[in-house]
């Protein structure tokens, strides 16, 4: 495993880490507050934004693979996995909200606040030179 791939994947586990500690956080205040529905809606929101982490670190790594190669077509790689993130959210909540009939405040604020994971993983996540 090259370098670039060891730390996307080391970056894709922290985003994954702090995600659940994020979700884990509005399931256990949404228990407090509103019950045992509450709380799975909102481990089920963060599912969703777990997957979404999974897919945008593969797609990353895809798009790094075709650069590599020589292809031109990494950045319609990005652009499809964005696509991608937001159809599976899109799918996801529908399924949450209209056939689980899971409760859709937790499930989004879940799924929102583990989106910060982004930028509280990011702290030390530079490749650049480390003294």
């Amino acid at each position: 495993m090259g370098y670039a791939a060891a730390f996307l994947s080391k970056s894709v586990r922290r985003v994954v880490f702090v995600q659940s500690l994020l979700t884990l956080l509005v399931a256990t205040a949404s228990l407090s507050v509103q019950g045992w529905a509450s709380a799975a809606s909102a481990c089920y929101g963060g599912a969703i934004s777990i997957l979404c982490a999974f897919l945008l670190g593969w797609r990353v790594h895809r798009a790094g693979e075709l650069v590599w190669r020589g292809s031109k077509l990494g950045t319609l790689s990005l652009c499809l996995g964005m696509a991608e993130r937001y159809g599976v959210a899109l799918v996801g909540f529908a399924l949450g909200i209209g056939v689980l009939e899971l409760p859709a405040v937790p499930q989004i604020a879940a799924f929102a606040v583990s989106q910060f994971a982004y930028l509280a993983a990011a702290r030390d996540g530079s490749p650049g030179y480390q003294s």
